[in-house]
């Protein structure tokens, strides 16, 4: 989902698509630390509706916040380098992912 409209709008968004899921289960993902913008507003509506429907939050915005030098770890002033990508999927996505097959499996 693109970050390119107001807050209010991106959490309806985010709403609706929670809710029409069917049987799916969703992941969200918060947006990764930006140079020029302030992505907070929408971390916490992707972390708040997440909670309200029962999903799981795959937290980049934690993760590559937290990146010493984060501007470095930047292609331009939004978008990651692609060793970063990697990173955000080992240390943000797969364990979102990991936490929501692990109970499916048969054991």
């Amino acid at each position: 989902m693109n970050h390119d409209r107001d807050v209010p709008s991106y959490l309806a968004a985010l709403r609706a698509l929670a809710a029409n899921t069917g049987r799916a289960r969703l992941i969200f993902e918060t947006p990764n630390v930006v140079a020029e913008n302030d992505m907070t507003g929408y971390v916490k509506a992707t972390q708040d509706t997440a909670k309200e429907f029962g999903l799981s939050v795959a937290d980049t915005y934690a993760y590559t916040s937290n990146i010493p030098n984060w501007h470095a770890a930047l292609s331009d002033w939004a978008h990651p380098k692609d060793a970063t990508y990697v990173d955000i999927v080992k240390y943000s996505l797969a364990p979102a992912v990991i936490s929501e097959v692990s109970p499916l499996l048969c054991r």
